[in-house]
């Protein structure tokens, strides 16, 4: 179905409006303070490192948690997710959603119209600053993707008092997201923005429709 990037533009300012509740929401709730790192123990801070038969320093070793295994090119899905013919595709798998693996972006899934669909997505770089991207999206006809052009990209700044300011970085993004049983694998063409992402759904239909 042909849409003119006006009206592209017109859902995307609806969604930017929604998107940007939902962030600065979850940023002023979400996050936490990081912790400074604990002093040294004074005895320990006069002690020379351990040294080698060579001399040079022996490496402590690494205690660091696990990071999860994400591929890098996700696998073929096994079975369609969505069906066409079944009034709008988008319906099925409208929603909010998050990132597994970062735990820093979200995503939100919307119904739009009788057959297409607007994913807005957003990734928190810092209390103050917030990246978003809003995509009107088609479904493949064999309903294990949809794919979008027009793609726009937008950075949000706030300040002490919560007023927020936007910059746009570009509208000709293009790319795709695959769907999976228990999640969706994020393909952007521009810059490769969802790699490593999984994204999860945590409120099925919270978004609602357009």
């Amino acid at each position: 179905m042909y849409q003119t990037k006006k009206t592209i533009k017109a859902a995307a300012a609806l969604l930017l409006t929604l998107a940007l509740v939902f962030t600065f929401c979850a940023c002023g709730a979400g996050q936490t303070p990081q912790q400074e790192p604990a002093a040294q123990e004074q005895s320990g801070q006069n002690e020379a490192p351990e040294q080698s038969s060579s001399g040079k320093p022996t490496a402590e070793p690494e205690d660091q948690p696990a990071v999860p295994d994400v591929p890098d090119e996700p696998d073929e899905p096994e079975e369609p997710r969505v069906v066409a013919d079944e009034g709008n595709p988008f319906n099925a798998i409208a929603g909010a959603y998050q990132d597994e693996v970062g735990q820093r972006a979200s995503m939100d899934i919307y119904a739009y119209g009788d057959t297409a669909g607007m994913v807005s997505v957003s990734w928190a770089n810092s209390a103050s600053e917030t990246v978003a991207w809003l995509f009107y999206c088609e479904m493949a006809e064999d309903g294990k993707s949809f794919f979008y052009s027009d793609g726009i990209k937008y950075v949000m700044n706030f300040d002490e008092d919560g007023n927020m300011t936007d910059e746009t970085v570009y509208e000709d993004g293009t790319g795709s997201f695959v769907i999976y049983n228990n999640h969706i694998d994020w393909l952007d063409d521009k810059e490769d923005a969802g790699k490593g992402c999984r994204f999860v759904l945590v409120d099925a239909g919270a978004t609602g429709g357009i």
